[in-house]
C-alpha cells in the first residue's frame, strides 16, 4: 500500500469510528458530544477526499466549509451553511466558552434533525 492510501484509509477508518461513537452517545442521550463526533466524521471524510484527490496529507484544520473547498468540492447555498452549522459542534462541545448554551441547545430534538443531516451528507460525500 503507498503512503496515500495509507493516509487516505485512516482518515476512511476514522469516519465510521467517529459515526459509532455518535450513535453511541445519541442513544445514551449525550447529544452534544453526538455532535461533536458527526463534526469529526463529515471532517474525517473530507480529509480523506483531499488526499484522494490532490495526492497530499490533508490540511490539520476543522473547518468543514475550508476542507470542502480544498477537496474542490462544489457545495449548494444550504449544503455550506449546514456544514458551517457542523462545524460549530467541534468548537461548542470542546472550549467553555460556548459549551454552557450548546449543551443546551443540544436536546434530542434538535441533534437528531443534525444526526440525520450528517449522515445524508456522509453519503453523498462518499459518492462524489
Amino acid at each position: 500500500m503507498t503512503d496515500k492510501e495509507l493516509n487516505e484509509q485512516y482518515w476512511l477508518l476514522g469516519v465510521d469510528d467517529a459515526m459509532v461513537t455518535a450513535e453511541a452517545l445519541f442513544k445514551s442521550k449525550i447529544y452534544h458530544h453526538a455532535l461533536f463526533y458527526c463534526q469529526l466524521a463529515i471532517e474525517k471524510q473530507l480529509k480523506a477526499i483531499i488526499v484522494n484527490r490532490l495526492k497530499h496529507p490533508a490540511p490539520m484544520i476543522h473547518d468543514l466549509v475550508d476542507l470542502a473547498k480544498t477537496a474542490t468540492i462544489e457545495l449548494t447555498r444550504r449544503l455550506t451553511s449546514d456544514l458551517h452549522v457542523i462545524t460549530d459542534f467541534n468548537l461548542a462541545a470542546r472550549y467553555d466558552s460556548g459549551f454552557y448554551n450548546f449543551k443546551q441547545k443540544a436536546n434530542r430534538k434538535y441533534a437528531l434533525v443534525w444526526y440525520k443531516n450528517t449522515q445524508e451528507i456522509l453519503q453523498w460525500l462518499k459518492k462524489i
